[in-house]
C-alpha cells in the first residue's frame, strides 16, 4: 500500500440543508470525495454519526483503482 493517505479518516461535515421551499426538483450536492491513487480497488467502510439519532454503521463502498469517487450524501 502507498504511504499516501490513511486508514482512518474523520469527516465532520455532512449537514444536508433543506430547501427553503417545497421543491421536488431541488437537490443538495453534499458528497465525500475519495481518490484511490493505487493500482488496486480500495474497500472502504463508512460509519455515520448524528446529533439527533443513532449512527448508521458498516456501509461498504468500493473505490475503483486509479479513480476519484464521489459518495453522495443526499441520496437515501
Amino acid at each position: 500500500m502507498s504511504p499516501d493517505g490513511a486508514k482512518v479518516w474523520f469527516i465532520p461535515d455532512a449537514y444536508l440543508a433543506k430547501p427553503a421551499i417545497d421543491d421536488p426538483v431541488y437537490k443538495n450536492h453534499e458528497a465525500i470525495c475519495v481518490i484511490n491513487a493505487t493500482a488496486q480497488d480500495a474497500n472502504m467502510q463508512l460509519d455515520f454519526y448524528f446529533a439527533d439519532r443513532d449512527p448508521i454503521e458498516n456501509i461498504a463502498v468500493t473505490v475503483p483503482a486509479k479513480r476519484c469517487y464521489h459518495i453522495r450524501m443526499d441520496i437515501p
